[in-house]
């Protein structure tokens, strides 16, 4: 076993690792229910519209974007939290995609396989493995499990060739066995969320933590990723120092114990269910942050989430505001021909 837990998996009792293991399998349970209804649904993706000169600036402002935001892997910090928006980009070039691999969705792979050999995978590795799902716009293509399947183990497989050489290790059977059973990030936030468990058997809940539930999109004291009731901040402070993050659902757990764990699993599991049956670009558009996010808000919390949806409301708003100028003024300019 990697990671921190390897550390300190003794600190815990066996009543900690069994109520940590029961209430996982039933926040997964709870998943699978909610979202059983439209497995078998066909989903659409209404292309976003950008004009090629505009589309070809995204791959670079991604880059940008993600080399100043991502501090821990390009150990740059200028006090911009721009990773948000390296998300944002990367969702807006593969919902403009018009072939499968344009010139913008191969500059995009190249920045994204640079991003994820610096040491930043969590929004990467499924940008990256989403431009081999998405077909060319006006060609409907159905996607089978035995088609993912292998892009999921080949881009398994590369993080694991990643992991070795930032590790100095030599990728060969062995490494990879021992990636497998104990990936480095997943024991982590298991980590975290064996010590919200500790604390609710030992002290109950705590229903402040839902200060940073509400108010998650505002940074601040009540609200944000480095506020004190961020739950991975709390639990470091009140039971264990931790690497940060935890498992998403630790959070309705430690707020009102296993029926706002159960809460949170739903609502999380209805929203996307609500997004997955939408036909209009702006759920296109947060389906596909829905996917580029999964692994950061399944590791680290739905309030990762909160601001870039911000920037996709605002963003579609300012779309079709210039959309209603631009045929103001071209409607204006037919008219003044006319007379």
């Amino acid at each position: 076993m990697r990671g921190v837990l390897n550390v300190f998996y003794d600190y815990f009792d066996g009543e900690t690792k069994s109520f940590a293991f029961y209430t996982s399998c039933l926040a997964y349970l709870v998943t699978f229910i909610t979202l059983y209804s439209i497995r078998n649904k066909e989903w659409r993706m209404i292309r976003i519209d950008i004009p090629f000169k505009y589309k070809m600036l995204l791959p670079f402002l991604y880059l940008i974007s993600a080399v100043i935001g991502y501090t821990r892997a390009f150990n740059i910090d200028v006090g911009i939290q721009s990773g948000i928006f390296a998300i944002l980009f990367s969702v807006l070039i593969l919902t403009s995609k018009d072939k499968k691999f344009e010139l913008t969705s191969i500059l995009h792979i190249l920045f994204l396989i640079f991003v994820i050999l610096s040491g930043e995978r969590v929004d990467a590795l499924l940008a990256l493995i989403l431009h081999f799902l998405i077909g060319e716009r006006n060609n409907t293509r159905k996607v089978s499990l035995w088609k993912v399947i292998p892009i999921v183990i080949g881009m398994f497989l590369f993080a694991i060739f990643i992991d070795a050489q930032r590790a100095g290790q030599a990728f060969n059977f062995p490494f990879v066995v021992s990636s497998l059973i104990s990936q480095q990030t997943a024991v982590d936030v298991c980590y975290v969320y064996l010590t919200g468990v500790d604390y609710f058997i030992a002290k109950g809940t705590n229903s402040a933590l839902m200060f940073n539930t509400v108010f998650g999109a505002l940074p601040g004291k009540y609200g944000g990723v480095l506020s004190d009731y961020n739950y991975s901040i709390f639990l470091s402070k009140n039971v264990m120092t931790n690497p940060g993050g935890g498992l998403y659902y630790t959070e309705g757990l430690l707020i009102a114990g296993i029926p706002g764990l159960i809460f949170i699993v739903f609502v999380w599991s209805l929203f996307i269910k609500f997004v997955y049956k939408r036909r209009t670009q702006i759920f296109t558009l947060i389906f596909i942050l829905i996917v580029v996010m999964q692994l950061r808000v399944q590791w680290y919390g739905v309030i990762y989430i909160y601001k870039i949806l911000l920037l996709i409301f605002f963003t579609s708003l300012l779309r079709k505001m210039l959309i209603k100028i631009y045929k103001k003024k071209t409607l204006h300019g037919i008219s003044r021909l006319e007379n």
